[in-house]
């Protein structure tokens, strides 16, 4: 099939539309060609690549994406950038740029166990499923999982990472919330097998209101619970020091656990509520999702977070501290019921 020709008209737009700012990943399909069509045509016209259009941050998180095993094409995509500037930032840094022949292979620059998903029998993997559901995030087009928590709790991240057996690390970024910056510490596992397993036990993109919650093996559940109280629980007291266990989320996982907790306290109906938060109320689509809320108090918290953390062998270790302060005035022991 021969080639279309490029009209004189199209190679002025992508000359006038560089300069202006836009990458050549945004050109192409505005005006009919393909991003490698456009970097071409610069190249013709001895156009300069826009260095000013990488930012050093861009240009860390490159390298970092990069080191992960990710193709510039994906990098690319990623973060919306022209894949020619992926390779001219690694070039500028003296990292060695992989062939084809190692893509092909699969190379990965870490690796881990990609079947720890696969079958939920353990504790460790029932909890991790849990914390996941309620704290990570898996991009199904870049096979991706990920987990970001604040700068407090990167050694949390670090007891995952040796749970799947990974050779990857625990990296740090800024981010700004309300004006002001914050700490925080991210993971990223590129692994087709580990994000297809994720996707099968529930866990989809958007997974804030499309999760399923898991329903496996009854003597694995306080743990896949525990793991998704300490993503997205909270432990409170009132001013006499009595226990509040409140879980949001979904209607689907918040009315399952309740149906959970409810059974290991023998009492039925405990009310689960629609709520508004503040500031999901200021984004249209956020705001016409229902969240929903459960807690339990006093008698019956310090009875779930017993179950849940007593003989508990993985947590995340402030949570764990606050049930113990909760539960009994004396961390160093559990009551026994």
């Amino acid at each position: 099939m021969p080639k279309t020709a490029i009209t004189k008209e199209q190679e002025q737009q992508v000359i006038q539309m560089y300069s202006e700012g836009e990458s050549t990943n945004k050109i192409g399909p505005k005006i009919g060609l393909s991003p490698t069509t456009c970097v071409n045509i610069l190249k013709r016209n001895n156009i300069a690549r826009n260095n000013f259009l990488i930012t050093k941050e861009e240009e860390i998180k490159i390298i970092e994406l990069y080191k992960t095993g990710l193709t510039f094409e994906q990098i690319a995509n990623e973060l919306n950038i022209n894949f020619v500037s992926c390779h001219s930032v690694l070039k500028r840094n003296n990292e060695i740029i992989r062939t084809r022949n190692e893509y092909a292979a699969g190379h990965k620059l870490y690796t881990q166990d990609d079947n720890f998903f696969e079958t939920i029998d353990t504790e460790e993997k029932a909890y991790w499923l849990g914390f996941i559901s309620a704290d990570g995030n898996v991009n199904k087009p870049l096979n991706r999982i990920s987990i970001r928590l604040a700068m407090k709790d990167r050694d949390h991240l670090a007891k995952f990472l040796k749970s799947l057996k990974s050779t990857s690390n625990v990296k740090y970024h800024t981010s700004k919330c309300r004006g002001k910056k914050h700490a925080g510490c991210h993971i990223e596992i590129n692994s087709t097998k580990m994000a297809k397993d994720l996707n099968n036990l529930g866990i989809t993109p958007n997974k804030t209101y499309s999760l399923k919650p898991w329903m496996g093996s009854s003597h694995l559940l306080p743990a896949y619970w525990r793991g998704y109280i300490d993503g997205d629980g909270c432990l409170s007291k009132y001013k006499n020091g009595r226990g509040i266990l409140t879980l949001i989320g979904n209607e689907d996982v918040i009315r399952l656990f309740a149906v959970w907790a409810d059974e290991q306290l023998r009492i039925e109906g405990t009310k689960v509520s629609k709520i508004k938060i503040k500031n999901r109320l200021k984004d249209p689509i956020k705001s016409k999702i229902p969240i929903y809320r459960v807690q339990y108090v006093c008698d019956k918290c310090d009875y779930l977070l017993n179950l849940l953390y007593s003989n508990a062998t993985i947590y995340l270790d402030r949570k764990y501290k606050r049930a113990l302060s909760l539960v009994y005035n004396k961390p160093e022991e559990w009551i026994k019921y």
